[in-house]
């Protein structure tokens, strides 16, 4: 299958070709769910809160733009405008509408919308409402029994509905209409304001209808509108979604361009989850738009400890077998070694003992963790300090702890981290080694598998004031200021092993024995403040010739 694009708000609010509407009607412009032009709506900027909602309500047809490329977000809804923006999204198609129809007494202002008028007081929609008057702008209250009437919610709905705290402000809304305040407000189509207010008399704009009608379409017991499938989603993948619908199971594609929504939000693929409720878009068995709201399902879980007996990777389908039962494993599984190191899945092996964790998909364990128990793996961490760094090579002298020779240590390609105060580590370059640096070396097997650097190496210049060879004074009095006549001296001990150098002509240092008080000298200490090199710099003032 071709890749699957993940649509911008941009692209999801396409607008509609501008036509002129019939008859010199003020109303939307009326065109198809298919219908796309080359750009957005002008004044609906991505950002825009609805953004989520306005643009699948357009493609659906449900809410249409008007002549000059513009949606008018803010503007509010008149109560005709609304009563056919839900029929619309009862599957109740212009086209099939009968254009002689006639509901008396509408304005002409509304007779674009007749035979919508029409329909809805042949089915007894208007019967239900708290009055219509078709040009007044449709409040909170009234657009609140609109849907509630529309979607012909059940009596158990009602009870649970009557369940809930009311709103601090019911008193002002019409007693007839209370209770499907209530219902619209328990199903999640309308949100409440800070303080628990309904502002039942507020109007409606034309951003608020389009997220409720898109909220409004995840009621199940809504009729079937054609290109709209409506379930809970069983299972979801990259290539598509499975949806548990009234009618049965199906599975449908994603198309190549599709819109996410979860909770109200522009989301991605992954973002979808078994358990939510959703409504989605459908051309061609293909998924061009889905919404979805509520948590994900919290999945059956399962765990099995025992030996490896078979290992199966074919593409993205890995399979292993456990004590005589083979599993499926999910192809982003997090395995471990028997250190706790991540691996990856075919870097296990038969006859290791692991412990799988996994949930239980479509009736099917599904291994998501693996465990090495047991691989034969042994683990040796040895402590050592650097004493010289080859970043082209990536290769360290180091002195191991104890030791008093060099050893020599491949690291390419092996990951270095620090190791902070705390204890955290941070992934560093290995470049980033110097001399000094005190350093685990962690070994599996006796192959290097990582450098924890646990201490920083550093470096003083100053003069020789005394040399101790032996003794527990072993070490360097060395003078900080080189230019104060005032000394301010400090005592280095040595490491088990110093290197020793000079940067002098016609001079050969190379041993401890052989510095001598007033040598200028770079001295680079290891994490302890030991001397690990000494490089003779300068005399001074020619002393010691």
């Amino acid at each position: 299958m071709a890749a699957v694009t993940v649509l911008s708000l941009a692209a999801a609010l396409m607008a509609p070709v501008p036509v002129a509407a019939k008859n010199g009607a003020v109303g939307p412009v009326s065109r198809g769910p298919s219908v796309l032009a080359a750009w957005i709506f002008l004044d609906m900027d991505p950002s825009h809160w609805a953004a989520p909602f306005v643009g699948p309500m357009h493609r659906l047809a449900v809410i249409r733009g008007y002549p000059d490329g513009r949606f008018y977000p803010n503007k509010s809804v008149s109560q005709v405008e609304a009563l056919v923006m839900v029929l619309r999204a009862l599957g109740y198609d212009e086209d099939e509408l009968d254009p002689t129809a006639r509901y008396r007494g509408l304005p002409r202002a509304a007779a674009w919308a007749e035979p919508y008028v029409a329909l809805a007081d042949d089915i007894g929609l208007l019967d239900e409402l708290p009055g219509f008057n078709p040009q007044k702008a449709a409040s909170r209250a009234w657009v609140a029994a609109l849907l509630v009437a529309a979607a012909g919610v059940d009596e158990e709905a009602v009870e649970e509905a009557l369940g809930l705290a009311p709103f601090r402000d019911m008193d002002d809304v019409p007693p007839e209409v209370r209770v499907m305040v209530r219902l619209a407000a328990a199903l999640g189509w309308f949100q409440g304001y800070p303080g628990n207010w309904f502002q039942p008399n507020r109007p409606v704009t034309r951003a608020e209808m389009a997220a409720l009608i898109a909220r409004f379409l995840d009621y199940e017991d809504l009729p079937a509108l054609d290109g709209v499938v409506r379930g809970t989603i069983v299972e979801v993948d990259d290539e598509g979604v499975t949806l548990r619908e009234r009618s049965g199971t199906r599975t449908y594609r994603f198309a190549r361009e599709v819109t996410v929504v979860v909770n109200d939000r522009l989301a991605g693929i992954d973002d979808l989850a078994p358990g939510m409720k959703a409504w989605a878009h459908v051309v061609d068995r293909e998924i061009v738009h889905i919404s979805a709201r509520g948590k994900a399902a919290q999945p059956a879980t399962f765990q099995v400890t025992g030996v490896i007996e078979q290992l199966r990777a074919s593409g993205s389908t890995l399979r292993i077998r456990v004590d005589g039962q083979t599993y499926d494993v999910d192809p982003k599984v997090k395995v471990y070694n028997a250190n706790n190191r991540p691996i990856g899945f075919k870097d296990l092996q038969v006859d290791w003992e692991v412990q799988m964790r996994g949930e239980v998909r479509n009736g099917r364990k599904v291994v998501t963790e693996i465990r090495v128990l047991d691989e034969g793996v042994v683990e040796r961490v040895v402590k050592a300090t650097v004493y010289h760094v080859d970043v082209d090579a990536e290769k360290l002298e180091v002195v191991l702890d104890g030791g008093t020779r060099k050893t020599r240590v491949d690291a390419e390609g092996v990951p270095v981290y620090h190791i902070g105060t705390g204890g955290q580590a941070s992934k560093i370059a290995f470049y980033r080694l110097t001399p000094g640096d005190a350093l685990e070396l962690v070994y599996e097997n006796e192959e290097l598998v990582e450098i924890r650097r646990t201490g920083r190496g550093s470096q003083v210049i100053g003069v020789i004031a005394s040399v101790t060879l032996d003794g527990p004074r072993r070490g360097l009095m060395v003078d900080l200021d080189l230019d104060a006549e005032k000394e301010d001296l400090d005592w280095y001990p040595f490491a088990a092993l110093v290197d020793v150098a000079d940067e002098l002509d016609g001079r050969d240092i190379r041993r401890l024995d052989q510095l001598r008080a007033g040598f200028e000298v770079r001295l680079t200490l290891d994490a302890q403040e030991r001397i690990i090199r000494v490089v003779v710099t300068g005399v001074e003032n020619d002393a010691g010739r």
